[in-house]
């Protein structure tokens, strides 16, 4: 079970935001680290500092009342040490114990160390996928549909043999992962989902083409 380090308001000022803990202390790029404590405005925001004092604002900012604040680790930033910031007006709250970004782990389809619950919302224009990790850690990534450029189908050749992955290729040239099965070929939801989102489908490798590859 992770630790939650209690923070202290380095710039004390009434009615300013006080922050408890923060959970996890270590993440990767796109988690959401959940932060407790007293006095969180609506236009409170989490920043992530690293060692030169540059900030970083964190994303999809999800308040729970004055109490609790989510929010999730941007992408592009250098794994490393930083520190949480809590900001609301002019005043700051500073974590004591810094936060850990993590490298983030390769891409392995069909043997990650990870299971995932995927949710598509026509309604709200939303996909939520949610990611359990084995090791008790949690990590929720939202993309609306208009951040999706394309669908990729994809086949990887596994030890366990070959995986169909259906891909959400994004805006900033990232993928992230949809479906996934080593014994279905998940084209035909692939289209099914472009449909959906009104996006093109791209191919990037078929299971006859790493089958006769593998064979060689």
């Amino acid at each position: 079970m992770r630790l939650l380090w209690t923070i202290v308001l380095l710039a004390a000022c009434s009615g300013g935001p006080t922050v408890e803990q923060f959970d996890p202390t270590e993440a990767e790029a796109g988690m959401t680290l959940t932060v407790f404590g007293d006095g969180f405005e609506p236009s409170t925001t989490l920043m992530l500092e690293n060692e030169a004092g540059e900030r970083v604002a964190m994303e999809n900012l999800q308040p729970g009342g004055s109490v609790v604040l989510k929010g999730d680790v941007p992408k592009g930033l250098e794994a490393g040490s930083y520190r949480l910031v809590a900001v609301s007006g002019s005043n700051v709250a500073v974590a004591t114990r810094p936060f850990t970004l993590k490298a983030t782990a390769p891409d392995e389809p069909c043997g990650g160390d990870y299971t995932a619950n995927t949710q598509v919302s026509l309604a709200r224009k939303l996909i939520v996928v949610d990611r359990f990790y084995k090791d008790g850690a949690r990590e929720v990534m939202r993309t609306p549909f208009k951040e999706v450029t394309a669908v990729e189908i994809d086949a990887v050749k596994t030890e366990k043999g070959v995986c169909s992955v259906v891909y959400i290729r994004k805006e900033d040239g990232t993928q992230l992962r949809y479906a996934e099965s080593l014994t279905e070929d998940l084209a035909a939801r692939a289209y099914k989902f472009g449909n959906e989102l009104n996006k093109p489908v791209n191919v990037l490798h078929k299971h006859e083409d790493v089958t006769s590859a593998a064979g060689k």
